[in-house]
């Protein structure tokens, strides 16, 4: 899964984004991580402002499956959370999600 991280321009940050950041990804190593710069499509974008203003631009980054705009320590609490649930329902599917091919 590909990660992509952009950040706001820094105005008037309330926390240190870079340290959060480095944080997830250490606690979050098995992920592909991926600037803004590379113009590439990520499964999750991370939106990392340093403020409640949330001013950073979203328009040219494409996720196959979310992006998120984070501000503060609760948005990336909520954001590990779906991520965890994200994988959790990929890695063992209900029961009632299999298809059968062949029943003997």
């Amino acid at each position: 899964m590909v990660i992509g991280i952009k950040y706001c321009g820094g105005c008037n940050p309330v926390y240190d984004r870079v340290k959060r950041v480095k944080r997830f990804i250490e606690e979050n190593p098995f992920y592909e991580y991926v600037g803004a710069s590379s113009n590439q499509s990520c499964d999750y974008w991370m939106v990392v402002c340093g403020c409640s203003r949330r001013c950073a631009t979203t328009s040219k980054l494409t996720a196959d499956k979310k992006l998120f705009v984070l501000w503060d320590e609760e948005s990336f609490l909520r954001m590990e959370q779906e991520l965890k649930v994200n994988e959790k329902e990929k890695q063992s599917p209900d029961e009632d999600e299999r298809v059968v091919l062949y029943e003997s």
